[in-house]
């Protein structure tokens, strides 16, 4: 279902998530990353999601971030957050939390079709 990778030297984290992901399924995956022992609220964040189906709907993408934005209310603002994935229903789904979630979060977001262009922009200083 979900695998958790820390790259410390690079300063980034990397959970790649596979089948199908509901609300739920969502939320548990977030809960387990900042669980994890090696988390820390500086790293920024790769979602690899080449190997998932999103079942999401309109108001799972709000409560989503809703969830987000309550467990992570003093986030740091340089804080990267990207996600991985090139079907076209996912990059849809994805897209439209893209163009919710950036209102409501203090995060930079973007979105890639392959895992080395995420890599890259992760990595990148500005």
């Amino acid at each position: 279902m979900f695998s958790i990778e820390f790259f410390p030297d690079k300063n980034f984290l990397m959970v790649t998530i596979s089948g199908t992901i509901t609300l739920e399924d969502s939320t548990k995956i977030m809960r387990a990353v900042v669980e994890h022992e090696e988390f820390s609220e500086q790293y920024n964040r790769l979602y690899n999601f080449e190997k998932a189906i999103l079942d999401w709907g309109g108001d799972d993408i709000q409560a989503l971030i809703d969830f987000i934005r309550g467990r992570f209310e003093n986030s740091n603002d340089d804080l990267k957050v990207v996600f991985v994935n090139s079907d076209s229903t996912e990059q849809t789904l994805l897209s439209l939390y893209l163009s919710i979630a950036p209102q409501k979060l203090n995060r930079n977001f973007n979105l890639f079709k392959t895992l080395p262009e995420a890599i890259e922009w992760i990595c990148k200083e500005e």
